[in-house]
């Protein structure tokens, strides 16, 4: 993959508690649903940037998994550092295509309880033609 232009300014990511899911797994439950257990839940998100909405998660639910998908290096980059300097071992980082992970998801994509995508970056969730 080439340079992003997310990769040449940097875009803050910051934790939205609306997706966090203990509130998800509260509003499926009032609507019928029978989300996963939130303390071993697992997560895609597409589009994470530097993984700021998930490392937070990652600290709090250290039984679940966590993995972000986005198409720029240098935010990835950096959440990666962070994700070391905290010693997590229940999220992954991942720069890579939407496509490509369609076809090869990797080993830490196993079926995942919640996915999602935050519409201010989907644009970053580069598809190859």
């Amino acid at each position: 993959m080439g340079r992003n232009p997310y990769d040449e300014v940097p875009y803050p990511g910051v934790p939205f508690a609306q997706t966090h899911p203990d509130r998800l797994a509260v509003l499926g439950a009032l609507l019928g649903m029978h989300p996963a257990p939130v303390d071993r839940c697992r997560v895609l998100e597409l589009g994470c940037g530097d993984g700021a909405n998930l490392i937070p998660m990652a600290v709090v639910l250290p039984e679940a998994r966590f993995v972000g998908i986005d198409a720029a290096g240098a935010p990835i980059a950096r959440g990666r550092s962070v994700v070391g300097r905290l010693g997590l071992k229940n999220v992954a980082l991942r720069r890579q295509d939407l496509r490509a992970f369609a076809q090869r998801p990797g080993p830490d994509a196993e079926p995942f309880d919640e996915s999602r995508s935050d519409p201010r970056t989907r644009h970053r969730l580069r598809v190859a033609e």
